[in-house]
């Protein structure tokens, strides 16, 4: 009898620690934590999404991202730019004038600066700084640099610089459309005249 009460509570426990390992990464974690901070990075770089950029609590751009191509709308600006990665192209796009421009790479590059992709890049090799959180890293004038990789499947999503503790400058993206844009965002639009 004893026997059978030992094998009864092993099968309990290991049905416990099925049920326990099942449900791993459920329950307190917020969406979109799978995985790592490095797979989050790889994602902002190569992935497929459209970003809303925020900068000091303001909306700065919208873009569409797919691998290193961009479709950008700066809040400020009466056109997009758009750059294509495969053909390297890029151009301005007038949208009340139906018109496309088009630029040197250097000039939608300086667009493209809060992207995720473009404004973590100096930091995605500073491995000592990294960690399941995200990127800290403390700066000699008493600041610091913080990376929250809060996105989903754990891209950035927020990027701060603190000085004298308090925060200096603040960046925040917000993603929609995950795997859904489609490259031919990053052509001009057919029937645009050119300038």
């Amino acid at each position: 009898m004893r026997h059978k009460s030992a094998q009864f509570r092993i099968a309990v426990v290991l049905a416990w620690l099925l049920a326990a390992a099942a449900c791993a990464g459920c329950g307190g974690q917020k969406q979109g934590k799978a995985g790592s901070p490095q797979n989050g990075i790889e994602l902002a770089r190569q992935g497929n999404y459209k970003v809303k950029i925020m900068e000091g609590g303001e909306e700065k751009a919208v873009a569409l991202f797919h691998a290193g191509s961009f479709r950008l709308v700066a809040a400020s600006r009466p056109h997009l730019v758009i750059y294509n990665a495969i053909t390297g192209g890029s151009w301005f796009y007038y949208i009340s004038t139906n018109t496309i421009k088009e630029i040197r790479t250097d000039e939608a590059a300086a667009y493209a600066s809060l992207l995720p992709s473009k404004l973590l890049e100096p930091y995605i090799e500073m491995n000592r700084f990294w960690s399941e959180e995200g990127f800290i890293m403390d700066t000699k004038d008493g600041g610091s640099i913080r990376i929250k990789m809060e996105g989903p499947q754990r891209l950035p999503s927020s990027f701060e610089v603190y000085r004298q503790g308090r925060v200096f400058r603040k960046v925040e993206w917000s993603y929609s459309r995950m795997g859904e844009v489609g490259q031919k965002n990053f052509e001009p639009p057919e029937g645009a005249a050119t300038q």
